[in-house]
């Protein structure tokens, strides 16, 4: 089921998001059904979770490799993407349009 992440993220601090280690493709994403996930290296498991503007989760999924397609059918809004790789969290953001 869904769940709760114990913290929030404070979106007017979302410009302090982005990471070296994922980028997403692209961004911002308009008239598209799914979008591209990069990794600086290979990954062997990485979860990958979409979180709205309240911080609920709306998509969670497996990634794996140095490059993957994610289908997503999101209204207009910003997201935050949280991927986890070995218990290490990384974050992006993506507006939708």
């Amino acid at each position: 089921g869904k769940f709760r992440t114990p913290y929030i993220l404070c979106f007017n601090n979302a410009e302090n998001v982005e990471n070296t280690v994922f980028t997403v493709y692209p961004n911002p994403a308009a008239n598209v059904d799914e979008i591209t996930i990069n990794f600086m290296e290979d990954v062997t498991e990485a979860t990958l979770f979409v979180e709205n503007e309240l911080g609920l989760t709306v998509d969670v999924v497996k990634l794996s490799g140095k490059s993957a397609k994610v289908r997503f059918d999101l209204p207009s809004g910003l997201y935050i993407l949280r991927v986890v790789i070995d218990g290490n969290i990384y974050y992006n953001k993506l507006i939708v349009k």
